[in-house]
């Protein structure tokens, strides 16, 4: 068809995918289905997830929600929730008790709570340290320059 990218598996043979063409210059064309992990279930991969959390109870309850408000994408909503994980480890409990009270069911906001909260922790860090310096150089008598 014409405006389409039809990828087959020989001339004529079975299809792999079909994409739509895009007018703009420099566009990227993917199906969301390409980047998924297709090979675990979504029941194992919520056990994969949920092995990363202390309070079993309450992950629980965020993936049931969250598989209510987002049936067709839950998929796409594990893989955020394995990155936050990964790049927020030390805040994803913190920030999931947030979602939970705030019935906040989308992957999306959590991890926006836990860059939140990671950033928050490395400013209150990166603060103290320079009181800390600022403290400790007032205290320090020092020679003043002859000029």
């Amino acid at each position: 068809m014409k405006g389409e990218l039809i990828i087959e598996k020989s001339p004529y043979g079975e299809r792999i995918a079909v994409h739509r063409l895009s007018k703009e210059k420099g566009r990227l064309i993917k199906n969301s289905n390409h980047t998924r992990d297709r090979s675990k279930g979504i029941k194992a991969y919520m056990e994969t997830i949920k092995a990363n959390f202390r309070n079993q109870k309450t992950i629980s309850e965020f993936l049931e929600q969250m598989q209510i408000q987002y049936p067709r994408y839950v998929r796409d909503q594990l893989q955020i929730l394995q990155k936050t994980i990964k790049h927020h480890e030390e805040v994803v409990e913190e920030a999931l008790q947030v979602c939970i009270d705030k019935k906040l069911w989308s992957t999306n906001d959590l991890y926006d709570i836990a860059d939140h909260l990671n950033r928050k922790k490395v400013y209150e860090a990166t603060n103290e340290t320079s009181t800390f310096r600022h403290q400790a150089n007032h205290s320090i008598p020092r020679k003043r320059k002859r000029t």
